[in-house]
């Protein structure tokens, strides 16, 4: 009898699209089963920064409490996007060229083999892929949302207003993360974006990219390429894409 497990496979790419520097940032840690989308905001190239800093504290708060009982996977995840709006918002106020910068996140923990924690602020996306069908798992934390929740919003109207966020990593000491924890399918495929790649390329479009046939990393590639020949790639474009996938135990772990 053939023992199988849920096995996720991960990859993304981020594209400066129609910008001279790319204040997105992408994490890709399948050791710590993390990954995340980040896109940085402020003057100069301080979004740059926010994007990085923010990165780079969530992986290590990751990698110093993943091995400990003290948080579960949920909060590991939440406490550590926390810590990274903390560490954004000192920087900003410590660093007078970095004032006012800040970052949205969208990002995964693997939970176990079968289930996955999201967390998010601002207006990256989170999508799940399953069996033909493609559904949005975030909530834009923007001021038009927020409008179209309330009383809804002429389009034109929305034009205006609609990269105002309502939350981000580095606008205060710390962020409301908005949590989501859920059960993986084997063929699931879960995708991470940049408002980049939303704004340019039709959910019809990411549904048909997102189905079955190609590896992450090719998928990740395809969404990009088709933002940048949409014509109207004028931000910064980034997706990550998750891969759930039944395996041989022996192959998931590299017998012969």
């Amino acid at each position: 009898m053939k023992t199988t497990t849920l096995r996720v496979a991960v990859a993304g790419e981020t594209h400066c699209g129609g910008r001279s520097n790319n204040e997105d940032a992408i994490i890709i840690e399948p050791e710590l089963g993390l990954c995340a989308v980040l896109d940085g905001m402020g003057g100069a190239e301080a979004g740059e920064v926010a994007a990085q800093l923010a990165s780079e504290t969530l992986i290590a708060f990751v990698r110093t409490h993943s091995s400990s009982k003290r948080y579960t996977r949920r909060e590991l995840l939440e406490f550590g996007i926390d810590e990274a709006a903390a560490a954004v918002y000192r920087a900003g106020q410590e660093r007078p060229e970095c004032s006012g910068m800040g970052t949205t996140i969208v990002a995964a923990l693997i939970a176990e083999p079968t289930s996955i924690v999201i967390g998010h602020a601002g207006d990256s996306r989170a999508y799940l892929w399953r069996d033909g069908h493609l559904r949005l798992l975030t909530r834009d934390h923007t001021v038009v949302q927020e409008l179209l929740d309330a009383c809804g919003l002429p389009p034109k109207a929305s034009q205006w207003i609609k990269h105002i966020l309502t939350r981000n990593l580095g606008y205060k000491h710390g962020v409301q993360a908005e949590m989501l924890e859920m059960p993986l399918q084997a063929g699931d495929r879960l995708l991470l974006c940049s408002d980049g790649l939303t704004g340019c390329v039709p959910v019809e479009e990411i549904q048909r990219v997102l189905g079955p046939g190609h590896e992450p990393k090719d998928t990740a590639r395809a969404l990009i390429e088709r933002a940048l020949n949409s014509g109207n790639a004028t931000d910064n474009i980034s997706a990550v894409v998750l891969d759930a996938q039944l395996v041989e135990l022996r192959e998931h772990l590299g017998r012969p």
